[in-house]
């Protein structure tokens, strides 16, 4: 007997969160499975501006809890609407996800940095999430130190305070990963708002 688990071991009624990608813009949401059969399973994804969502094109993979109460992520999903039912068919094994980790959203906004009461300068923010951010840029930095990164989108102005865990190499700039000192207030409305533009830019 196979110990793999397959998006068909998701359990009924299950909350999940569908993440896409399309091109250099992410985005996750939340759906409930509504049925589970041999070979796909049906999903209730909420609509946007009273749309119907489509996946045509886009890289989406599913995170829920399986029959075995563990959270797995299922890669290369295929997510069709057939008769107003959102149809889901995925061949590969899922993976165990870390519970204490969280989605990530691709925006790419300039933002202000300081560190150590020097001025101000202007950073890339690459992602964010709840529980972090990671930025882009030229000027050296180092793990452990705490940095003050503050940017506006969507309308919106956020300050971050977090200290860098992480540090990659990308072509000619470095990207550090940010762990927030504590969440900032605004975060998670911000993401959610995030979310549903870069859906209804998909569409467009």
């Amino acid at each position: 007997m196979s110990d793999m688990i397959f998006i068909t071991d998701l359990q009924m009624d299950a909350e999940v969160t569908i993440s896409c990608r399309l091109h250099d813009r992410t985005a996750d949401f939340k759906a409930k499975v509504s049925r589970v059969s041999d070979t796909f399973i049906c999903l209730d994804i909420p609509k946007v501006d009273g749309k119907a969502l489509t996946f045509d094109g886009v890289s989406t993979s599913i995170t829920g809890l399986a029959n075995d109460g563990i959270l797995y992520k299922f890669s290369d999903c295929v997510i069709g609407l057939f008769k107003g039912v959102y149809v889901v068919k995925c061949v590969k094994a899922g993976k165990k996800v870390n519970r204490r980790g969280s989605f990530r959203i691709g925006i790419s906004v300039v933002a202000s940095m300081i560190r150590n009461g020097d001025d101000p300068i202007n950073v890339y923010v690459k992602d964010v999430s709840a529980t972090g951010c990671a930025i882009t840029t030229n000027k050296p930095l180092s793990v452990g130190e705490e940095i003050c990164v503050k940017f506006t989108d969507m309308g919106m102005s956020l300050v971050m305070i977090g200290r860098i865990v992480r540090m990659e190499e990308h072509e000619d700039k470095n990207v550090y990963g940010i762990q927030f000192v504590k969440q900032p207030p605004n975060i998670e409305n911000y993401i959610n708002i995030k979310q549903r533009d870069i859906l209804r830019k998909k569409r467009s």
